[in-house]
């Protein structure tokens, strides 16, 4: 999916008007197109006679969409897909920021952020935060195999050492 394209846009070239109309008529059942976002992937299988016969639209990580299109019948389900998780866990010394530092040590950028996020409320980033503060977290990393796609989960446990004082916070179930 590109900037302006809608899912008419791209079936098109495929279907005829009618049997288009009815696929994003029966699609619209179970999907919001509000909700196609740029980037993201569509899957069409050709038959042996080069048709479309199957479309397959990841709806989330673990989560899609098979219309299965057989002349003028179209049939609709929603499949889950096995999500393998994954805990990563990078413990290091702040220097400079902990943004700064969080980049350097790799940590990604949606899981620094909920970290921040979390710590805005107990902390005051240029105040408290001294050179040799140590910074841990621990996060989800969730696999989709089928598609080889990933995407972060939440953050299970961090960690601010200040001054030898511990500000934790866990995920509690």
């Amino acid at each position: 999916v590109k900037k302006n394209d809608t899912f008419s846009k791209l079936i098109d070239p495929f279907f005829e008007n009618n049997l288009k109309n009815l696929i994003i008529s029966e699609l619209n059942k179970q999907f919001d197109f509000k909700n196609l976002k740029i980037g993201q992937k569509i899957y069409l299988y050709k038959n042996n006679q080069e048709k479309i016969e199957k479309i397959i639209l990841p709806e989330d990580l673990n989560t899609e969409i098979v219309l299965k299109i057989n002349s003028n019948q179209i049939e609709i389900n929603k499949e889950k897909i096995k999500i393998i998780k994954e805990i990563n866990s990078l413990k290091f010394s702040i220097t400079t920021s902990l943004y700064e530092d969080g980049l350097r040590a790799k940590i990604p950028i949606p899981i620094l952020s909920d970290a921040i996020r979390l710590y805005s409320f107990d902390i005051d980033f240029q105040r408290d935060i001294r050179k040799e503060t140590i910074f841990e977290v621990a996060y989800e990393i969730l696999y989709n195999t089928k598609r080889n796609t990933s995407e972060y989960g939440k953050i299970q446990y961090i960690n601010l050492i200040i001054e030898n004082k511990n500000l934790e916070y866990f995920i509690f179930k």
